[in-house]
């Protein structure tokens, strides 16, 4: 009896030191287990609308031939265009190498592209053209006077002043002409197509 004192501080002990690692590890527990606490998501994007993606579709003038008349006659069309000159000139010309509407007539030899497009200090456009544009050319000087002022008109109609003069490249070369006959081995005025005359020459079609 007399050693009951001795075992039960030691029993008081042990129970103590018990209480002490169950409440150690319930803390250690609850902190490492506790669930994360994820920031708010930010909201997602707003969808981006087509008039974000694109530009408007701006109106533009190609030139084609017109059996009835005999003529070149112009036919609008409308493009999403960037806004620097330089992209808005290739589509453009991009534009125009495409098949025609009937019953109008493309003076471009079918096949032809276009594969890339320069723009100088002194508003001069080097168009550099695929082969087929001399290749598949029927020849002739009203059908190569055609072909040349099929380009030069529809430059000349949507560019107005800011482009000056057209030098037509073949596979990257200068070339003194088409099929033997119109000589654009010089950079081609755009002063000689006077407004006036791209006017009147509007197709019904557009």
């Amino acid at each position: 009896m007399a050693n009951n004192p001795k075992r039960r501080k030691l029993k008081f002990q042990f129970l103590l030191g018990a209480v002490v690692v169950l409440v150690v590890v319930s803390t250690f527990f609850l902190f490492f287990n506790r669930p994360e606490v994820l920031p708010p998501r930010p909201p997602l994007p707003t969808a981006a609308s087509a008039s974000d993606t694109y530009p408007p579709l701006q109106p533009i003038k190609l030139y084609f031939f017109q059996p009835e008349s005999l003529k070149l006659v112009g036919f609008t069309r409308e493009l999403h265009l960037p806004s620097d000159k330089l992209g808005r000139l290739k589509q453009i010309i991009g534009a125009l190498l495409e098949p025609s509407p009937p019953p109008l007539i493309s003076t471009v030899p079918k096949g032809t592209l276009l594969s890339e497009v320069y723009l100088d200090e002194q508003s001069t456009a080097y168009m550099d053209f695929s082969g087929a544009l001399s290749a598949a050319h029927i020849g002739g000087t009203t059908a190569e006077l055609l072909t040349v002022r099929t380009i030069l008109k529809t430059v000349r109609a949507n560019f107005g002043e800011d482009v000056q003069h057209v030098q037509i490249l073949i596979e990257g070369q200068q070339v003194d002409t088409l099929a033997g006959h119109v000589d654009i081995s010089k950079p081609l005025s755009l002063a000689a197509i006077p407004q006036e005359e791209l006017k009147q020459s509007d197709s019904e079609l557009q």
